[in-house]
């Protein structure tokens, strides 16, 4: 772990420059959670100061409820050896260093570290030259803890860091293979977040009492008929895009879009008269009606 102190000209100078940053008109600055999962009362201001074991570091801003930091800020900040590069061409920040890799794409909606994905629902963004994600989500790829206080600034320590698990021991290769494949079946044509809901339909169903307990067993269910329509016409077994591979991999680390759905319709195709009648609508992503 890197000593804070060895780099008080370079956090000065990040200071700087995320000071100048303007946010495009029109965003929206909403609260995040407080450290015991509590919203912060009042308006969120702009800027958030960030303190790493006690000491200022720079600041995060607020967009739509969640706090961006510069990617290269919070890496040289938690490891002494690591090296944060800049395609132009692919508009993509890079980082390696010992146990760590993180791929960051302006404006995609997701970034992979350590072989794991991360959903951002508002986007990279590039700010000044500044590649800026949420720093929830740099918090888990490093394994410690942030916390948001009342006085509108955030706080985490560096000497508890290590690296999170790695991909390919985190995601459970059986449960990948399905959820992927009814992901790419059912809504393979539809943006991120509706994957994503498709692939939260059946986690919650693995976690409703009144339904099977496993992935597989959710999507091959027929105590009431085939509840999946790829099952009956074979297109489960299509390889799936590989979006519909990062949307799943996603589902597994927890992010949902739909809530509590237990089920999907398109209504241009679909039967939606039951579920207007018997079920709760939750929300409408792309060509899919979410309800619980």
């Amino acid at each position: 772990m890197c000593r804070l102190i060895n780099k008080k000209l370079a956090l000065i100078c990040a200071v700087l420059l995320l000071t100048s940053i303007i946010v495009a008109p029109g965003a929206v600055f909403a609260n995040e959670p407080n450290a015991d999962g509590s919203d912060l009362n009042a308006d969120r201001p702009l800027t958030i100061p960030i303190f790493a074991d006690g000491i200022l570091i720079g600041e995060g801003i607020s967009i739509n409820g969640s706090t961006y930091v510069a990617l290269r800020l919070i890496c040289e900040t938690l490891l002494e050896n690591v090296e944060v590069s800049w395609n132009q061409e692919e508009k993509t920040a890079m980082v390696t260093g010992t146990e760590l890799e993180i791929t960051a794409k302006v404006d995609d909606q997701y970034f992979f570290a350590n072989e794991r994905y991360f959903y951002v629902p508002n986007g990279i963004l590039n700010l000044d030259g500044m590649v800026m994600l949420p720093i929830r989500d740099l918090a888990t790829v490093f394994s410690t803890t942030v916390e948001w206080h009342d006085d509108w600034t955030i706080s985490f320590d560096t000497y508890a860091v290590q690296m999170m698990q790695n991909g390919d021991v985190f995601y459970n290769d059986d449960d990948l293979y399905w959820l992927s494949r009814i992901i790419n079946a059912e809504s393979g044509n539809q943006p991120i977040a509706g994957k994503i809901g498709t692939g939260n339909v059946v986690l919650n169903r693995v976690k409703d009492p009144t339904c099977p307990n496993s992935i597989y067993d959710v999507i091959f269910d027929r105590r009431h008929g085939v509840q999946f329509s790829p099952v009956e016409i074979g297109t489960i077994y299509d390889e799936p895009n590989a979006e519909s591979v990062i949307a799943a991999k996603l589902c597994l680390e927890g992010y949902s879009t739909v809530d509590n759905s237990l089920f999907f319709v398109n209504p241009e195709i679909g039967v939606t008269e039951w579920m207007n009648r018997t079920r709760t609508f939750v929300i409408s992503i792309g060509e899919h009606d979410f309800y619980a």
